[in-house]
């Protein structure tokens, strides 16, 4: 529940595609809570760039400090999966922040990363799609590997990637996170609430963000077909880059046919 006075923010992390639309309009049906969904400053040059090199954490913490306040009277939350890259930062704007790990089928979010036009060669289309973490610019492999990779494995690394991280930094303080399963929400949104600290209520739970940055886009969405159907090629890429990691988030996915729509 919700205190009288001033309460340490909560910040949800993801990889992206992994419904965090959807959970700050859910959270936000709590009278006490003010969640918002990428709010400015949006931090997408800023936080790839700390991950990479560790520049500009000061401005950073500033910017933080400045444009992350709650509604009177009720708790700040934030979804973005800008967030999900500076945790580390994110703890020093704000002692006893407290974090919800978002984690979707690694399968899933590459098809719908995939879909959506994700890791393209060529001009970036957008700030978010320039900023995207790099697998040679993160120095996990060499500029050649990178370049060799096709966009499907890109993608992969990216959920690989970006979990890792909000992994490895939430472990420095186990207490102030959580994790949930994007696909077991709306049975996770009670210890959610207790762990944020907003009162539960009968939330509405709907699906948001489907496919409008692609419609946005004037294209359509690329042909990618669920589990069941990947060959050779996309269960080899997944499982190079994804399997040791879903090993630990999702057991026993090797004999689970995976989410088909």
């Amino acid at each position: 529940m919700a205190q009288a006075g001033p309460q340490a923010p909560f910040f949800c992390l993801s990889p992206g595609r992994s419904g965090s639309t959807t959970l700050a309009r859910v959270l936000s049906q709590s009278p006490d809570c003010d969640c918002r969904h990428e709010p400015h400053p949006q931090l997408i040059a800023e936080a790839t760039e700390w991950r990479y090199r560790g520049a500009r954490g000061e401005e950073i913490v500033a910017a933080l400090r400045r444009s992350r306040r709650p509604s009177r009277g009720t708790v700040y939350g934030e979804t973005s999966h800008k967030m999900a890259l500076i945790v580390p930062l994110i703890r020093r704007a704000f002692a006893g922040a407290r974090f919800v790990w978002v984690t979707r089928d690694g399968r899933e979010f590459a098809r719908s990363a995939f879909r959506l036009g994700w890791h393209a060669d060529g001009p970036p289309e957008s700030e978010w799609a320039a900023w995207r973490p790099r697998g040679d610019l993160a120095g996990e492999v060499s500029p050649g590997e990178w370049a060799a990779m096709d966009r499907f494995e890109r993608v992969c690394w990216h959920w690989s990637y970006v979990n890792r991280v909000v992994e490895a930094d939430l472990a420095r303080s186990p207490a102030a996170g959580i994790r949930v399963r994007l696909e077991e929400l709306e049975g996770e949104l009670p210890r959610i609430c207790e762990h944020v600290g907003v009162a539960p209520v009968a939330f509405e739970v709907g699906r948001e963000n489907e496919r409008w940055p692609a419609y946005s886009a004037g294209r359509p969405l690329a042909e990618m077909p669920p589990w069941p159907h990947w060959d050779r090629g996309l269960r080899s890429a997944f499982e190079r880059r994804c399997g040791e990691l879903m090993d630990r988030l999702y057991p026993g996915w090797r004999r689970a046919q995976g989410a088909a729509a």
